[in-house]
């Protein structure tokens, strides 16, 4: 069922609705694998279901069958075009893959969603065969506002050569999947000229070389000029982030370093047990160079006096290597959270950070917040390891203190 704003766009003379036939489709498959027969293809026509499209295929069954939606437009499987979206989606993915051929398909938990229309992605789009549509700008800049609504609300804002921040309204949609693992979600969009448009957005979870990661693609596909949804329209592939880590960087590298801090307090540790040991000694052999004994027992005291002072050498040798150790850790730890504050301030700017809800952007920092409970203890060995007479060491750790404060202004806010 088409909302009231859909169907002021349909009445357009400039747009005609109804999909092309599967004969078309194969033949628009043709043209553009033969118009790009240079580009490698990777397999992802066989990855391309497991992962999650084969969900947006699967409503083409939907579109036949489902009842139609509620008024508002904005229940799952509205589209009727989705079958279509999803042929012509394929097409495109199998000539520009993105995602390594040997990722393995993974599922993430599920979170909370957003509040309130947000900006959740910003990617570059560009134009397939230019040659083909000389008019149209060869460059995107796309930014995706959506809402909490299942599908979501929103618009797009879409930067090209001749205007900035055109806002696009998203009319209805169709989604599937999961908003925090594998999804596709499906819109019907209106440009600024209220011609009918499409844009299709995927997220991919894989794993590749051991660690795992998050595609985001986007794709604006124009009908043709007879209306009809075919491969052979206007389509902007978008690059919202083909390799986005999961955990995020910033994650890791704060749970990394909470282990090193913890071996550190370990070697400070070694380090009191040392001092107690030394202090141990020289009280017991200032006790015996002091006590009175026979003559016939003073070689004796002399002769464990000199291994008192042989064993009180050694200790003190293996307290200034133990200091040293420490404050060559304190100097390794002070510039690995002053880089950590460096990473997550790039995080904060992602993708990866903007597509999260405002709790699960609060959940990311918690490993970076955490660690300030081991800033004491860290003051402490810098104190006890005479760091002050260490020019790098107190450098950096002025410089890691400067980072810090400068991350308060990147830290998510406590209620948004």
């Amino acid at each position: 069922m088409l909302t009231s704003a859909d169907e002021a766009v349909c009445d357009s003379p400039k747009v005609k609705l109804f999909p092309l036939k599967s004969a078309q489709s194969a033949q628009s498959a043709d043209k553009i694998t033969t118009a790009l027969g240079r580009v490698t293809r990777l397999g992802l026509r066989i990855l391309l279901p497991v992962l999650c499209v084969g969900a947006l295929a699967a409503c083409d069954a939907n579109r036949r069958d489902a009842a139609p939606g509620p008024p508002n437009g904005r229940s799952q499987g509205t589209l009727p075009e989705v079958g279509d979206l999803a042929e012509i989606v394929a097409e495109t993915r199998a000539i520009l893959p993105r995602i390594p051929a040997h990722a393995r398909p993974v599922a993430l938990p599920p979170a909370g969603q957003g509040s309130a229309p947000r900006r959740v992605l910003i990617g570059e789009g560009r134009l397939l065969r230019p040659s083909a549509f000389p008019r149209l700008p060869h460059k995107l800049v796309v930014e995706v506002y959506l809402d909490r609504r299942s599908p979501p609300g929103g618009y797009l804002s879409i930067t090209d050569v001749r205007t900035a921040g055109a806002k696009w309204p998203l009319l209805s949609g169709d989604t599937k999947g999961d908003r925090d693992g594998a999804f596709t979600y499906a819109f019907r969009v209106s440009d600024p000229a209220r011609r009918l448009r499409y844009f299709v957005l995927l997220a991919v979870p894989y794993e590749a070389g051991g660690r795992a990661f998050r595609a985001f693609e986007g794709y604006l596909i124009h009908p043709t000029r007879d209306g009809a949804l075919s491969a052979q329209g206007a389509i902007y592939p978008i690059d919202f982030g083909y390799r986005q880590p999961e955990p995020p960087e910033p994650v890791l590298a704060a749970k990394a370093l909470a282990g090193r801090i913890a071996e550190l307090q370990g070697q400070y540790a070694a380090w009191q047990a040392l001092a107690r040991r030394l202090e141990e000694h020289e009280t017991s052999a200032a006790r015996l160079r002091e006590a009175r004994v026979p003559a016939d027992q003073a070689a004796k005291q002399r002769k464990d006096l000199q291994e008192f002072a042989r064993r009180i050498a050694r200790i003190e040798g293996e307290r200034r290597s133990a200091a040293e150790a420490m404050r060559g850790g304190l100097l390794s730890i002070y510039r690995e959270r002053t880089a950590l504050s460096a990473t997550w301030a790039a995080f904060v700017n992602s993708n990866g950070y903007r597509w999260r809800t405002p709790a699960q952007r609060r959940a990311a920092y918690l490993p970076l917040r955490t660690l300030r409970a081991s800033y004491p203890r860290l003051e402490e060995m810098f104190t006890a390891g005479e760091g002050e007479r260490s020019p790098a060491l107190a450098a950096a750790r002025e410089q890691m203190e400067q980072a810090v404060l400068r991350e308060e202004a990147h830290v998510p806010p406590a209620g948004g």
